[in-house]
């Protein structure tokens, strides 16, 4: 019973605490003239930098970088004068043509849901299993 409740201590420990989010650098959002312009809201607090003018293998000069959290916008639009912008949070840069991208380095410390959600799912499914193996074994036995 007290190996159980250790087990049961250590999982809870594990779900509440979470997996953290890598921070390594992400792109989260491209545009080149022959791209239809996209915004996504941000899912993580970070550093976002726009590059510009990109090759497909040399990175392009930076044009912007800005501090953003969840729910600030980010990705690039059409403007009511038909020039494409980038857009993050409350800033615009007006755009030639070309090829930008957008990159974050998520700042530490975050928890990552999609992560921490799949290891719940996988401790219910083995804990599931466990239950079906003890209570199958105990049944074989006449312990039950």
């Amino acid at each position: 019973m007290k190996r159980m409740l250790l087990i049961l201590f250590m999982v809870s420990g594990l779900v509440l605490g979470g997996c953290q989010l890598d921070t390594a650098p992400i792109d989260v959002a491209h545009f080149s003239t022959n791209r239809a312009p996209a915004i996504d809201k941000v899912e993580y607090s970070g550093t976002f930098t726009l590059y510009g003018d990109e090759d497909a293998a040399v990175v392009g000069p930076v044009l912007m970088t800005v501090k953003l959290k969840p729910g600030d916008v980010i990705g690039f639009e059409v403007g009511p004068d038909q020039s494409p912008y980038a857009v993050a949070g409350q800033h615009r840069l007006k755009l030639g043509s070309g090829r930008y991208r957008w990159e974050m380095v998520p700042d530490p410390g975050q928890v990552d849901w999609n992560k921490t959600n799949v290891l719940i799912v996988e401790i219910v499914v083995a804990t599931a299993v466990v239950i079906i193996g003890v209570v199958s074994t105990l049944a074989a036995t006449g312990a039950l």
